[in-house]
């Protein structure tokens, strides 16, 4: 076969669609054993961590590659409210079997950057908390796609049932 054939042979090749992803469902019970979940309270989450959260580019992109099963958005709620949001929000999901979720709490910055939101300021301390409770294994910032530095994607831990 010449360059030429080749060519033109490949000129009408299309692509294959790939066939759509089909996840496997469970049958969850709506029980929670309490003593695997501590009483959570925005009070416990007071404490400043120091932690900044740092991964090698091929543990971010291992973490990456999870399917994101759900996502919440925490705009417009008090502090206290996206907190009861979010902790609820996280049961909930564990108790469901998901796996990974992201939450969606806004950049909280006017044009000229004078300020940060009050919910993003607090969102990694809480989630360094349910970190520490057994509800989460790990976090780390959204692809830009999916919210960027507004928005974190948040691992899930194994059923709680």
């Amino acid at each position: 076969m010449t360059d030429e054939n080749w060519k033109d042979f490949t000129k009408s090749v299309k692509k294959i669609n790939k066939k759509p992803k089909v996840s496997k469902t469970y049958a969850t019970s709506n029980k929670v054993r309490t003593s695997k979940i501590q009483e959570i309270t925005l009070d416990e989450f007071g404490i400043l961590f120091d932690k900044t959260i740092s991964y090698t580019k091929k543990q971010a992109k291992k973490l990456r590659k999870r399917d994101v099963e759900r996502t919440i958005d925490l705009h417009g709620q008090t502090t206290e409210q996206a907190f009861l949001t979010l902790k609820s929000f996280l049961i909930d999901a564990s108790t469901s079997g998901v796996k990974c979720v992201i939450a969606i709490c806004g950049k909280g910055m006017n044009e000229k950057f004078e300020f940060k939101g009050k919910i993003k300021q607090n969102i990694e301390h809480w989630l360094e908390g349910f970190k520490k409770s057994g509800i989460i294994t790990n976090y780390i910032t959204a692809e830009r796609s999916l919210g960027g530095e507004g928005a974190y994607r948040i691992y899930i831990k194994s059923k709680l049932i």
